[in-house]
């Protein structure tokens, strides 16, 4: 092999050991299965050293997740500096992407390469309901592993809706024992009523909801990712699941009837929520609620205590009919019920040492303009911060938020709700309230700090910290159909999340559509295999096709994917052949694209005979 290269053997490299970057030592040695030597070696060496990279771009932000790569073929070692060890990993997850190319009689090719690198934002963040269609732990690890590898950071896991409550409680078991499960009960004190695909009968279910042991068991592989974990419990809206338990809970003998009492017979039920309840939310005016709180988020606290320090908590706040807080009583005489519950929760001194975030929506007035951040609470006069989730376009809140203070995450739901359907097709999965479809390159091609009629001007970018994408399950009950509404479109809000793009500032579309050019030819020879080996259910678009002058032209939403076609004979075993471009055919044929392992296939289509 030349300088320029290296070839890796793996039973032939070491990781020399690192006191300040263990955790990464060992992730490190077991994805390459190389061992780890105590003492300094010359070459064949992977080494992590502290240090900090020196960009000459001072464009983007400082960030302790920089890093710097260097592969030498003169020296034979590969070297990554970084002051932390979310820098180091950041370096190591590039690292392995370039070692899954190029395999020489079992040996990987490595290029002489110094990369440096750091990232546009700071919270590159994945949200996953839960709450609507339960998903296992193992489900979770699979999840935070792809989320490493593609460099995303936070991990926003949606514990709690109206049609269920996912995390065991002990001091308040009926949150499980009622809330965790569906079934037909009309009475709702043995499980929930069915909703989003659940069967009638409880027996049809497994246990639906994390023990405090699963929760740790996330918390640590998420922490082993340098992935935050973010729990969200839904308040003072979305709480259904919640209040059905505690009114179940008041029933038993020998509890406090109010000790979690969060509605009052009079507040009426003049209301329907989006998903139709008129039952479904706390009275912020009841003592009982904020008991909850403490008990619910105190457990959360003290699970999350020795492995991730809980910093920052999300608490829903969104979409809370007006009708429903109108009719509530209060003795804090006091007309909006929204202020009065953030300002409540804010206060709370055994959460002193953390942030809060929610839906924009739970920070904006009645008119829609944004309450000051001074006006929550005395949170920011603590150190913390206020975090603003922000999916409602129509609200026009982005700019208005980040120039009052808020740390705003820009997550548009016409590009960014991940439970929306690739395209226009009606057998395609997923909701359409908020676009018709979200295809690949809308997420790739998005700026987030780029504005809409009615947004105003942004006077603090500085602001806008991150992105999210979402995972809502209202119509997502397997993994397979999470990671077939997930994957490619996250690899492209990954890149984003990444990734400042030169075309967000100049604005040129054919430099934008370069990039897209390679990226989607980077998706199929590179990150489509590596999905195929980490059995990743992507979505694989359906080819497009039409026969002229008798012969079968096909294309791919993706370029270079393998198309497929059988002749329609109803009622037949069907016969597969590979398009070659040299097919005459007269027969009514079906077709389908093929995953680059050829194990999985798109749809199939039927040629329509109308347009030949």
């Amino acid at each position: 092999m030349s300088i320029d290269t290296i070839l890796f053997k793996p039973e032939e490299w070491t990781i020399q050991t690192s006191d300040e970057f263990p955790d990464e030592v060992k992730y490190l040695a077991d994805a390459l299965k190389v061992k780890v030597a105590t003492t300094p070696s010359q070459n064949k060496v992977i080494k992590f050293v502290k240090g900090k990279p020196i960009f000459k771009n001072t464009k983007s932000a400082e960030s302790d997740e920089s890093y710097e790569l260097q592969i030498d073929g003169k020296s034979i070692q590969i070297q990554i500096t970084a002051t932390s060890g979310h820098g180091v990993f950041n370096g190591v997850q590039t690292l392995l992407s370039m070692a899954d190319t190029t395999k020489v009689s079992g040996s990987i090719v490595l290029k002489s390469v110094t990369i440096k690198d750091r990232p546009r934002f700071r919270y590159r963040g994945v949200m996953l309901d839960v709450a609507r269609n339960f998903h296992p732990k193992e489900t979770i690890f699979k999840l935070l592993d792809l989320m490493a590898i593609y460099k995303l950071n936070k991990f926003h896991f949606h514990l709690s809706d109206d049609e269920g409550w996912r995390l065991d409680i002990p001091d308040i078991p009926e949150l499980t024992q009622l809330g965790s499960k569906r079934c037909h009960d009309e009475s709702e004190t043995v499980c929930l009523m069915p909703s989003f695909g659940s069967r009638p009968n409880i027996d049809d279910q497994g246990p639906a909801f994390y023990n405090i042991s699963d929760y740790r068991d996330i918390l640590k592989y998420a922490n082993e990712r340098h992935i935050q974990v973010i729990p969200e419990i839904d308040m003072p809206s979305h709480m259904r699941a919640a209040l059905k338990s505690i009114s179940l809970r008041a029933s038993h003998k020998g509890t406090p009837r109010d000790q979690y009492k969060m509605t009052d017979k009079t507040d009426g039920n003049n209301y329907r929520s989006a998903q139709g309840y008129n039952d479904n939310i706390s009275n912020p005016c009841r003592d009982g609620l904020y008991a909850f709180v403490n008990m619910v988020i105190g457990t959360i606290v003290e699970a999350h205590k020795d492995i991730q320090p809980l910093t920052l908590i999300h608490f829903g706040g969104d979409t809370i009919p007006k009708p429903a807080l109108q009719a509530m009583k209060c003795k804090d005489n006091t007309t909006d019920l929204s202020l009065l519950f953030i300002q409540r929760l804010f206060q709370k001194k055994q959460f002193t040492n953390m942030s809060f975030g929610a839906w924009e929506d739970s920070f904006l007035k009645p008119d829609k303009t944004p309450y000051t951040v001074e006006s929550l609470g005395s949170i920011t006069q603590q150190n913390r911060s206020v975090y603003a989730f922000v999916y409602q376009e129509e609200n026009n809140a982005v700019f208005k938020l980040a120039n009052l203070g808020y740390k705003v995450i820009n997550s548009p739901a016409s590009l960014y709700h991940f439970d929306h359907p690739y395209n226009k097709d009606t057998d395609e999965r997923g909701l359409k309230w908020a676009t018709e479809f979200i295809n690949t390159k809308l997420v790739f091609a998005f700026d987030p700090l780029k504005g809409k009629d009615g947004y105003g001007e942004l006077k603090k970018p500085e602001n806008i910290v991150g992105i999210q994408a979402h995972m809502w399950t209202g119509l997502v009950q397997s993994t397979d159909q999470l990671e077939y509404m997930m994957f490619p479109r996250l690899i492209a809000f990954a890149e984003r999340a990444w990734h400042h793009a030169s075309w967000h500032d100049t604005n040129n579309v054919t430099d934008m559509e370069r990039d897209w050019i390679e990226f989607i030819n980077h998706l199929v020879y590179k990150e489509f295999s590596k999905l195929d080996k980490l059995n990743v259910h992507y979505r694989i678009p359906p080819p497009g096709a039409i026969i002229q002058n008798g012969k079968l032209h096909v294309n791919t939403y993706y370029p270079g994917m393998t198309v497929e076609y059988s002749v329609n004979n109803p009622g037949q075993a069907k016969q597969w052949y590979k398009v070659t471009g040299d097919e005459t055919l007269s027969e009514p044929i079906i077709l389908r694209t093929m995953s680059t392992d050829g194990k999985r296939h798109s749809k199939e289509i039927e040629l329509d005979r109308s347009i030949w």
